[in-house]
């Protein structure tokens, strides 16, 4: 939904949004289940580009923006084919899929994969106008400074920065950095949301006989 909702963003507001996101969590299968739905996205934006529908709208103005293309993709994990560099076109809209190795690296000019010549500007695109999604973040809490910090240091710049969220149900772990989301009470009166957080949750105990007999 994070990706979802930051591709329409920049559909939205191109001036002010960030160009590229960078979806990062350290599971490599998590990067592939993210790729798979970041692919469906391209594909319907793409599909749509000729519909006059609020998606068709939002991929010509995606399309506009990368010349002809709405969105690219580009997974960075160990075990597949890197590209190089890691984007074709600085400019197009784009969402990456990476592993915190992967996109840790980029950033800090010592990318994995990564010829000497091309370390400046996989530095560049990733450290400047990204927005880092950050999944498990109390993982990788090491990573998450780093970024606050690339944070700080990137503000001012002509595009937007790098920005950082963290996507995590236990923020605590974070040591109170950043501003936590949470629903207000116009949310919690939303007639579908108040619907879902004030469900019935039934559970049935279940006997379960013994399988096993105890070793003594």
């Amino acid at each position: 939904m994070t990706l979802l909702l930051a591709v329409f963003r920049m559909a939205l507001e191109p001036r002010c949004a960030h160009r590229r996101i960078v979806y990062v969590v350290n599971r490599r299968l998590v990067v592939d289940q993210a790729l798979e739905l970041a692919m469906d996205i391209k594909a319907r934006l793409e599909g749509a580009l000729g519909e006059d529908s609020c998606l068709g709208r939002a991929a010509r103005r995606l399309a506009a923006l990368g010349g002809g293309v709405p969105l690219e993709v580009v997974r960075l994990r160990g075990g597949v084919p890197k590209p190089s560099p890691s984007l074709t076109d600085p400019a197009r809209p784009a969402v990456i899929l990476a592993t915190v190795d992967m996109a840790g690296s980029r950033l800090l000019h010592r990318g994995y994969g990564v010829s000497r010549s091309f370390l400046p500007i996989e530095a560049a695109l990733f450290g400047v106008d990204a927005l880092f999604l950050l999944d498990e973040a109390h993982l990788e809490t090491p990573f998450w400074h780093t970024l606050r910090q690339v944070m700080e240091a990137t503000k001012g710049s002509l595009r937007p920065g790098l920005v950082a969220v963290a996507l995590t149900a236990t923020p605590q772990a974070l040591q109170g950095q950043g501003r936590v989301f949470t629903l207000d009470q116009h949310d919690q009166d939303h007639p579908m949301l108040r619907k879902r957080l004030r469900a019935s949750k039934r559970v049935q105990l279940i006997k379960v006989e013994e399988i096993c007999p105890k070793p003594w």
